[in-house]
Order: structure tokens, then sequence, then C-alpha cells
């Protein structure tokens, strides 16, 4: 019997072990990454019709003037609901103003669209509606429209029983959006002691979180991003302004909320204008210091002097933060 017991013992201790090879991180490191609690409007908590109904408008074409685009044509799963293009196709064939950002984990952001102008999810669904290069349309005029689909006028009927139906609308896709959580890539099953990461990885890890990068001062914390404003000198300033479009303060002309990086291995073309089409492409401009002088916060991008193995060893990190299952899973896609 006590024989049995050591060799359990040194089982256990061997299994532990393997463990703490796998993931050389501390506990105060590892709870950066805990999922925060998601605010949640009080008049749209989640349930089983209102999510089924925002998904349902989610890829429906009816929300746009000519019948031709859905929210899903601009972010499709498999891009981390991103559509691979510098900028969308919308009704009538015009192209969109800035290149479309991820949904993965869309519902802990405090704030919406690249500008920040917009403060909560639901209020959010009316911009692509109204917005002329996007849906062309009017949110009263959708309502019409829907009351014809006997689908539409149950569920919303279910789901908000006390509300008008254009409120439905709205308030389902925004409950719909708020199921799009990711949060388990290979990195989060490393700091959870789940999974190991290589050599290139690990050292791509510590350049991240390191000092001569500071990547993570900027896109740190659960949903690598602080959710801040800012302008990283990639591209010059044309047509989109940023912030200043909100405040019509100079000093915001050229800041865009900095963009969660969790899969971004997967939602190219990158930056608000699409105009980088790499990862490769977007350290490099990081690593000169920016490819334009011409942006305000001089101070926090600096050259990085980084060659190129340390560049791919950056690049090898962040393709551990794509999430295979939240790409992959069968309840954000369309039946």
């Amino acid at each position: 019997m006590n024989k049995l017991v050591s060799i359990l013992c040194i089982a256990t201790l061997l299994v532990a072990c393997t463990r703490d090879k796998k993931t050389l991180v501390t506990n105060a490191f590892a709870s950066q990454f805990a999922m925060p609690i998601m605010p949640i409007p009080a008049n749209n908590l989640p349930s089983k019709d209102r999510i089924a109904l925002g998904k349902y408008l989610f890829y429906n074409p009816a929300l746009s003037k000519d019948s031709s685009v859905s929210c899903s044509s601009c972010h499709l799963p498999e891009h981390s609901f991103t559509d691979q293009r510098k900028f969308s196709i919308g009704s009538d064939k015009q192209l969109g103003t800035s290149n479309s950002p991820s949904l993965a984990n869309i519902g802990f952001h405090p704030y919406f669209t690249r500008a920040g102008g917009v403060q909560s999810l639901e209020i959010q669904v009316l911009v692509p509606i109204q917005e002329h290069n996007e849906f062309n349309f009017n949110l009263l005029k959708i309502e019409s429209r829907l009351l014809q689909d006997s689908y539409f006028k149950k569920m919303a009927s279910q789901a908000y029983p006390s509300k008008e139906p254009y409120f439905a609308i709205t308030a389902s896709i925004a409950a719909f959006e708020r199921t799009l959580v990711s949060n388990q890539s290979r990195f989060d099953q490393y700091i959870q002691g789940l999974s190991s990461l290589n050599e290139q990885e690990r050292k791509g890890l510590e350049l991240f979180f390191g000092s001569r990068t500071n990547c993570s001062q900027c896109h740190g914390g659960f949903n690598f991003t602080n959710y801040t404003f800012a302008n990283n000198g990639a591209t010059q300033i044309k047509n989109d302004s940023g912030r200043y479009q909100i405040t019509h303060r100079k000093e915001d002309i050229g800041l865009f909320k900095v963009p969660s990086l969790r899969n971004i291995a997967l939602t190219a073309p990158y930056m608000h204008d699409g105009s980088l089409n790499s990862l490769r492409s977007v350290l490099k401009s990081y690593n000169k210091g920016g490819n334009s002088t011409h942006f305000n916060n001089q101070t926090q991008i600096k050259k990085l002097h980084l060659n190129e193995n340390e560049l791919a060893q950056l690049e090898a990190f962040l393709h551990t933060l794509t999430d295979m299952n939240f790409v992959h899973n069968p309840k954000f896609k369309k039946q």
C-alpha cells in the first residue's frame, strides 16, 4: 500500500513539474488577462430569444437600402468578424471610409467606432444603418420592411414584448454581438498552464511585454487594448481624421481607438485605412518609429531597433492570440 502511495505521489509531482515547464509565468502576470465582467444595460439583458433574433438580423440584408449587404458582409466569423478588405462595400456598391474592425469581445468595449463617438452597442448598430456608404437606410423604414417578415414579428414580440419593433432591431443585434467572446487562444491556454509555447513564441512574448518595445503599454490586459486614442504614425491622414470628427479639437486629428490584438493574425489588412497588408509590415512600421513624421504622440512611438529574427519572434507571439474555437464556433455562424 505504501509503495502504491509513493508511486502516486511521484506521478503527481511529475505532472506538476511538466505544468510548470509549460507556463513560466507568475500568477500576477496571468491575472492581468482574467476576463472582466461585461457591462450590459438593464433593459437588454440576454435571453435565448433576443440572441436568436439578433443573429437572424445580423445576417439579414434587409437592413440595407437595396437589400444587398448585412452586418455579416463586413464582419465574417472566420476572420474574427472582419472582411479582409481595405474598405468594406456598402449598399449600392459604395466603399466605406475606414477599415472594418473586429467584433471579437466587442461587448467589453467602453465606447464604439474607431473615433469612439458612440457610447453603447445598441446605438452603435444605428451607425452602419444610417451611414451613406454602408446601409444607407433608416431604422423606421427597416422596421416597416421587417414587419412583412413573419419570423421577425414573432421573435420581436417574444424577445421584447413591451417594446416597439424598431427597438428590437438594434437591441437584439447588440445582444447577439455580446456573445462574441474570444478567450481560448493558445496564449490563454499557456497562461493557464494548459499548453506550451515554442522558443520563438516565448521570446516574442518577452519582447511584447518587455521595455524594449512597450507593446503592452497600449495593447495590454484581457482584450490586448487600453481603449485609449492614439496616432501610431503608420499612415498619412487623408479622408478620415479620426477622433477629430467627434471633438473638433485640432490635437485629435489622426487619433483612433487602440484596437484589440486578439485574433490579429486573421484580420488583415491593418490600420484604420487598411493600408498595411501583413503583420510583418505593421511590425516594420513600428520598428522604424512609424511611416509618417506627422503624428501627435511622438514621445510614445519610437524606433525599436529590432533585427529580423526579433521581428519574426514578435510575429510568432502575435499568432498565439488566434482563437480557433472562436472563429469556428457554430453558434456565431449563419445556419
